[in-house]
């Protein structure tokens, strides 16, 4: 039972392992062997998901092999196809990429070089989501002179018919990855602690030059008081504003004055003796009522 749980637990990986590739693709792979994608500054492994952007240069590959050694002189063949709703990604696929008579340059694995370039890398197009690709690595029994099998003014591609065309066994090795705008998208974080504490300098405020209200905040309307007043078969309307409120034309003595308040400024009566001047509302009220038995 312990070697049935073993096993168990191997296929597991290995599945694991070979998630991105359908097992249709990868059941030949050669234990041990994996390929790497560099498109720019953007490296893919298996299973990996990216954006359309960040793989829109030819892919540079590679090969590693560390459990067995690969043969001498080995040229190989990759291609690169789309997947997504594939319902038999053997006989149904769309190529994007096909290179042939790659080798590497160490029998542990290394870029794949020296090949030639039969079908140009085609890169995904940005307005589709969740797109699933795959890499496939063929060994090559002998030099190809072009390949076969490789569509032209058609998007189906057969995997199958390309490797009879080409007498190419089943897969090495690849790679599946995964092209999502989601991959795009970045989230930036601030730090930041509630309630905001942060203060401005007074030297960071610029001077003030001037006492005029801002021409976005008129002043409010100054206080005033209308009257009504009969006079001699017409009627005459009194206005009377308090001395400095905003918007008064009638100013008040200055706060450094000491000069008592004159009647005589209102009744026009020289003998009237001074008084302290009353506040600003008696004193509306007085000039009110003098106004008023003015004009009776």
């Amino acid at each position: 039972m312990r070697w049935l749980t073993s096993l168990a637990v191997w296929a597991v990986a290995a599945g694991l392992a070979r998630a991105a590739v359908p097992e249709a693709l990868s059941e030949a792979f050669v234990d041990g062997e994996t390929l790497t994608a560099k498109f720019g500054g953007t490296t893919v492994r298996d299973g990996s998901t990216i954006s359309a952007e960040s793989v829109s240069s030819s892919p540079l590959l590679a090969l590693n092999s560390p459990k067995s050694r690969i043969p001498a002189n080995t040229l190989y063949t990759v291609i690169l196809v789309d997947i997504t709703n594939s319902r038999d990604p053997s006989t149904e696929s769309t190529l994007h990429y096909a290179a042939s008579n790659l080798r590497v340059t160490s029998s542990s694995g290394s870029d794949l070089v020296s090949g030639t370039v039969d079908f140009p890398y085609a890169p995904p197009a940005s307005s589709f989501n969740n797109a699933n690709y795959v890499f496939l690595v063929y060994s090559q029994s002998n030099k190809i002179e072009g390949l076969q099998g490789l569509p032209n003014g058609s998007t189906t591609f057969s995997i199958n018919t390309f490797r009879q065309s080409n007498q190419l066994q089943l897969a090495d090795t690849g790679l599946g990855y995964t092209v999502s705008e989601r991959a795009s998208y970045k989230i930036i974080t601030q730090r930041f602690t509630f309630p905001n504490t942060t203060t401005t300098s007074a030297s960071s405020v610029p001077p003030t030059t001037s006492n005029s209200p801002s021409p976005t905040q008129p002043p409010p309307e100054p206080i005033t008081s209308y009257f009504t007043l009969p006079n001699g078969g017409m009627t005459r309307t009194v206005i009377y504003t308090q001395p400095n409120e905003p918007g008064s034309t009638v100013a008040a003595p200055p706060p450094s004055s000491s000069t008592p308040a004159n009647p005589s400024v209102i009744t026009g009566n020289g003998n009237a003796a001074p008084q302290n001047a009353p506040s600003r509302s008696v004193a509306a009220l007085v000039g009110l009522g003098i106004v008023f038995f003015a004009f009776v």
